[in-house]
């Protein structure tokens, strides 16, 4: 045989046997006889199946043996108690489905790519300026300005494309009728930058960003191009209108694409065309204006650090031309929110709801962790005979691990339908149905979830098999329930898997009852306006070229029209509306000391004379505006709510005060009730209201109360609208449908967090039903020698009810005090509700109380059924 092949059993038995031939020869020729050389051989050889095991351990490719064997023997053990099997997996699968479900999800809007070709080497770029320096924002401080972008596009040795763009809302003329829809400005480089190809025609052309004003073409999403224009292939080189504005198709971008953001893109414009679909704001594309979202691609070799570092020193080199700026480059891979205050904003929220799924998780795995304890104690005379035939405690501990990855691994094949399935559902709760993301699961999100199970496994397997390997070999045998030597840290363990199960369901009961109630409660609150019969209505002016005059008589003569239909009471021409944005300015409460201290920052509106009665806000002291004052400026009337009042000047009267914001001087004719325009539930604090005429209120809102139901207000607007212009775009929506949008987070939240409340309080009943009744199983002996010494049932399940309620009472305990700092925490969110409400603690702690307490009670009457006899008949 050559050295180098490998020893088969048959050589090594054969070795093995040239052995013994060998000392029984030796003892033969010391004199002994043939049977006495062969039982002396074999004892000076020792034991042959110690021998022949260390060799097949010692063999290549022994641990991959070893481990299908246990893998097999696990199988065929789950296979005969498929009760078991399939409670356990079922359970797994909800707990690591769940957790790869939020995963996903928060993947798809956090971390994962951009849905291009090469989206590794795709970065978002943002800019933060720091130090004394006036800066005009368009948008986010983060975005860069126009000049930015060109001086990085071209001076960028790490990126070998830079590109920008801007979302904006824009009115497609489609026949005689209005159509809106989501466009982007975009640098002429955007499509290169991105990878993306053209289903029809070609991108933009470097030389249509050449100047201001140049690039009228258009980029349709194909997408639209198939609702708008019917999949007709031949619409490049048509025209088409936007906002007034001809452009012609040069391009439809491939199936798929819809832009690099939240809202889906249907068409793309040449960021040069910006002057003239804004020309008030023309100066902005070649200003220092932070108004652009920017993405670039890396070079082949460069790395996001090399490309932050670099273009960092090329903005420093730019402040120089602005003293006392200082300006840094952050960049990063380019996901769904390129804002890296987004990400800040959103990375609290994304560990809260992770912690929520780790709860169910961990809950999962305690009653897995149970059920485990349970067949162990079931399975000791055969774990006892296993040991007793010479198998090592590491080999068992191996082979039950081995059955709890396989039960993991199933539950997580079947939670990856449940990641599959529950990311939609929760898309569809959302108030928003069209946004650009993609739920599916992908390899990280299944790479993730195997090292989910993986952890579960361990979670749930380590303790029972330690535990379960732990035994008095001769009590063992006789299938003593007593033989673990160390009963009381398991049963310990039990116990704190069982409270943290039941902590955890309370935590979630909680929060779902607090969400629920303060839903209810953002209906029933007084907002300070009037909730019913009023809409506001938006109009698309701005975006077909009107000035402020033309805008005027546009929004007088639809306020008129309006105003003279039977059964609207009151209509306002106002620059924001209830639950619909907001305005910041800062005024000086005492212009005559021209002092930093008597600064106020406060919300402010321009509206019309008739505000305040359309609006229902009731005008506390003083008056409202008179229709003569619309125009009057020096000074200008206005009325201030209670709170501006009571920070500016106490106790002091209101009425009379002169204000100053920038040159323009106020007096203050009235004080106005507190509202809560921007968020339910939360008062807006000081609030100015300055008369304006409808011509200085460019393309904002109109809105309308009246008896009518919301639908027939805006069939009325947009009759009335499409007779003075047929090109006017109505967008209506009710200060009902306004509370429902500003109340859908919190009302998903509390769906979100009743399914799992309600499932995690189904696994604590399951756990303290299984955990009470394994006990009572251990204990079965105590309890009969109890009876046979004279103890009463009553007794008996007194002792079982008081062991379990132990453990259900420090569980609820201190979940009702986690949910006591979580409901601090979230407290923003429940629109003025107290957070340490009675109704929804007490609720919850019912709830959780009475369940626990029947999954307590029926072990509890076993217990009290045990027949002595037959208890101690096993001594």
């Amino acid at each position: 045989m050559r050295w180098w092949k490998r020893r088969s059993a048959r050589d090594f038995a054969e070795e093995i046997e040239s052995h013994l031939e060998f000392e029984r020869e030796q003892q033969v020729a010391e004199g002994r006889s043939r049977d006495e050389a062969r039982f002396g051989a074999r004892r000076a050889f020792g034991n042959l199946t110690a021998a022949r095991e260390r060799f097949f351990d010692s063999r290549r490719g022994a641990g991959l043996d070893s481990a299908w064997r246990n893998l097999r023997y696990a199988a065929r053990g789950l296979l005969r108690r498929r009760g078991f099997a399939a409670t356990a997996i079922v359970t797994l699968a909800f707990g690591i489905g769940v957790n790869s479900a939020l995963i996903t999800v928060l993947y798809s809007l956090l971390l994962r790519p951009l849905p291009v070709r090469g989206a590794t080497h795709v970065v978002s770029v943002t800019r933060a300026i720091n130090g004394r320096y006036s800066l005009k924002v368009f948008g986010r401080e983060s975005m860069l300005s126009y000049p930015d972008y060109q001086r990085l596009q071209r001076e960028s040795q790490t990126l070998a494309q830079l590109a920008v763009y801007r979302g904006e809302s824009m009115t497609l003329l489609s026949g005689d009728r209005a159509i809106g829809v989501r466009a982007q400005l975009a640098s002429c480089n955007y499509f290169a930058t991105l990878q993306v190809a053209m289903r029809y025609g070609r991108p933009f052309a470097p030389d249509e960003c050449a100047a201001a004003g140049d690039g009228g073409v258009v980029v349709l999403s194909f997408g639209a191009w198939q609702r708008q224009f019917g999949s007709d292939s031949t619409i490049v080189g048509r025209t088409v209108v936007v906002n007034r504005l001809p452009f012609t198709v040069v391009g439809v971008a491939e199936p798929g694409f819809a832009g690099i953001d939240m809202d889906r893109t249907e068409l793309w414009i040449p960021v040069t065309m910006f002057p003239r679909l804004h020309p008030e704001q023309a100066g902005d594309l070649d200003a220092d204006v932070s108004w652009l979202s920017a993405v670039g691609r890396l070079v082949e070799h460069a790395s996001i650090a090399s490309a932050r570092v670099e273009l960092s020193a090329l903005a420093r080199r730019e402040d120089a031309n602005w003293p006392g700026r200082e300006t840094s480059i952050s960049v990063a891979r380019a996901t769904l929110f390129p804002a890296q205050e987004d990400r800040k904003a959103a990375a609290p929220i994304a560990m809260s709801v992770l912690a929520l799924g780790l709860l169910v998780l961990v809950m999962a795995c305690a009653n897995v962790m149970n059920l485990l304890l349970a067949r162990a104690a079931a399975r000791r005379r055969e774990i006892g005979i296993r040991l007793s035939l010479g198998a090592s405690r590491p080999r068992l501990v191996m082979q039950l691990l081995t059955e709890s990855v396989l039960l993991a691994a199933l539950g997580g094949l079947l939670g990856m339908a449940l990641a599959y399935w529950i990311p939609p559902l929760l898309l569809l709760a959302a108030p928003v149905q069209e946004v650009n993301i993609r739920l599916a699961p992908d390899g990280w999100v299944m790479l993730t979830t195997a090292g989910v199970a993986l952890g579960a496994a361990l979670l749930f397997g380590l303790v029972p098999a330690l535990q379960s390997t732990d035994l008095s070999l001769t009590a063992a045998m006789r299938n003593d329930s007593t033989s673990t030597r160390h009963v009381s840290p398991a049963s310990r363990m039990r116990s704190i898997a069982v409270g943290v199960q039941v902590a955890a369901s309370a935590l979630l009961l909680v929060t779902a009852a607090l969400f629920l109630r303060a839903t209810r409660q953002a209906f029933a609150v007084d907002p300070g306006y009037a909730t019913r019969g009023t809409v506001s209505l938006l109009f698309n002016l701005e975006q077909l070229g009107y000035d402020g005059s033309r805008s005027g008589r546009f929004m007088d003569a639809l306020r008129r029209a309006l105003a003279a239909t039977p059964g609207v009471k009151s209509v306002a021409v106002t620059q924001f509306a209830a639950l619909r944005g907001r305005g910041n300015t800062v005024v000086n409460t005492n212009p005559a000391v021209q002092d930093s201290t008597s600064e106020r920052e406060t919300l402010f509106n321009h509206v019309s004379t008739s505000y305040f009665e359309t609006a229902g806000i009731a005008i506390v002291r003083g008056r409202g505006f008179s229709e003569r004052e619309e125009s009057q400026r020096d000074p200008t009337p206005v009325v201030v709510s209670e709170a501006f009042a009571r920070t500016a000047w106490g106790a002091g009267e209101p009425i009379g005060r002169e204000l100053a914001d920038g040159t323009r001087r106020m007096t203050v004719v009235g004080i106005a009730r507190d509202v809560q325009s921007v968020s339910l539930g939360i008062d807006d604090g000081p609030y100015l209201y300055s008369p304006a005429h409808p011509s200085e209120l460019l393309g904002r809102l109109l809105i309308v109360r009246s008896d009518l139901p919301a639908t027939s207000v805006r069939a009325l607007a947009e009759r009335e609208a499409l007779r003075l212009d047929p090109g006017v775009l109505v967008t209506s929506r009710s200060i009902e449908e306004g509370m429902a949008a500003a109340i859908a987070p919190v009302r998903i939240a509390g769906l979100f967090a009743t399914g799992l409340g309600g499932v995690a309080l189904l696994l604590a009943v399951v756990g303290v039903y299984g955990v009470v009744s394994f006990g009572v199983s251990q204990r079965s002996r105590e309890i009969g020698i109890r009876i046979a010494l004279g103890a009463t049932p009553r007794s008996v399940q007194r002792l079982v009810l008081r062991e379990g309620g132990r453990v259900i009472g420090i569980g609820l305990l201190g979940g009702l005090l986690a949910a006591a700092g979580a409901a601090q925490v979230i407290r923003s969110l429940l629109f003025g509700l107290n957070p340490l409400d009675a109704t929804a603690f007490s609720g919850a702690a019912l709830a959780l109380g009475i369940a626990s307490a029947l999954a307590v009670s029926i072990p509890a009457a076993r217990a009290a059924r045990v027949d002595p006899v037959t208890t101690l008949r096993e001594e």
